[in-house]
């Protein structure tokens, strides 16, 4: 092999992606939405991500006995509320203040890689062309 080792070189998983599953924390997601000058493109990616992936509620860690080390919920609510019609927009985001209410909590949407790098894509393209 001729050319040099590069140990920070990783392949990837190419434009189409792969069929495994990865998980999208959602405060990583929610830069997209709370933003001021969040655009549709924005909350339609943000929309088209959790109607392809799901939220994941329970978790945990298991020893290789497959015994449960310990276990978990997470919160399941939609990144955003939708409106009455099926347009989705920045002021149908939830911000509920009540304390019995986890909506503010962290959730993992599970989705396909696949899946996730196409909504990407599409939201790009839409960028693009405006």
């Amino acid at each position: 092999n001729s050319g040099s080792y590069d140990e920070n070189f990783h392949p990837g998983s190419g434009t189409s992606g792969r069929e495994v599953g990865i998980g999208i924390w959602s405060t990583a997601l929610e830069p997209f939405v709370r933003n001021n000058k969040a655009s549709d493109s924005h909350l339609d990616l943000i929309k088209d991500l959790q109607h392809k992936g799901q939220y994941v509620d329970k978790v945990g860690y298991r020893i290789p006995s497959g015994k449960w080390l310990t276990r978990g919920k997470l919160n399941t609510s939609s990144l955003y509320r939708h409106s009455s019609s099926t347009k989705v927009t920045s002021n149908s985001i939830s911000n509920s203040n009540n304390d019995d209410d986890h909506s503010h909590d962290p959730a993992l949407l599970f989705i396909r890689e696949k899946d996730f790098l196409s909504s990407l894509q599409k939201a790009c393209k839409v960028e693009e062309e405006n």
